[in-house]
């Protein structure tokens, strides 16, 4: 049955029912209920093509470094977001990018894939040429290698701050304790 005579089917049955009241609340419900299922399918759509955006993000702010369970934990949580919400073609797309196989795509061309998904296109309508992607500077690694050192060179000196802050509390501690005593024996 094509979809023009089920809309024909629907109005007639809806001029039919309007000659009630009860008809008349039927198809309100009727229609409610598909913008309902037609809207939460749309915002699911939508949902699950933004992740593709996070998981990629993600993922490129990940690369080259050596990676801890810290920094790879974002990227986890937005892809099994992405895995339980993507459409099976897209998921497939972002497997292989992400595992970077020989037939893989872009990631550009997965984000061109998602935005078809979440405009409902069957062609593109922004190439995966029109995405801007920027690629992190020698620069950057270079500062935040230098970071890093330094983090590391302090975390002992932090330490022995640490455990000088802690002695000069116990001295203080002794002190007062010592004029409570001197002030109690005056007394």
């Amino acid at each position: 049955m094509s979809a023009e005579t089920c809309l024909i089917d629907f109005i007639s049955w809806s001029i039919f029912a309007l000659n009630s009241s009860l008809g008349a609340s039927l198809i309100v419900a009727v229609v409610a209920f598909l913008l309902t299922a037609w809207y939460n399918k749309q915002n699911k759509r939508r949902e699950a093509s933004i992740i593709v955006a996070e998981v990629l993000a993600e993922w490129a702010n990940l690369g080259g470094k050596e990676l801890s369970s810290e920094d790879i934990l974002p990227l986890h949580k937005a892809y099994w977001k992405a895995a339980l919400l993507l459409d099976p073609e897209l998921l497939i797309m972002l497997n292989k990018r992400l595992q970077n196989t020989e037939t893989c795509s872009s990631a550009k061309k997965v984000l061109e894939q998602a935005r078809m998904v979440l405009q409902g296109r069957s062609t593109p309508d922004i190439l995966e040429n029109d995405f801007i992607h920027w690629t992190p500077s020698k620069k950057n690694d270079q500062l935040q290698d230098i970071t890093k050192a330094v983090r590391e060179a302090t975390e002992p000196l932090k330490a022995e701050l640490q455990a000088l802050k802690d002695t000069v509390a116990d001295q203080e501690a002794q002190i007062k304790a010592l004029e409570t005593q001197r002030d109690f024996e005056k007394k």
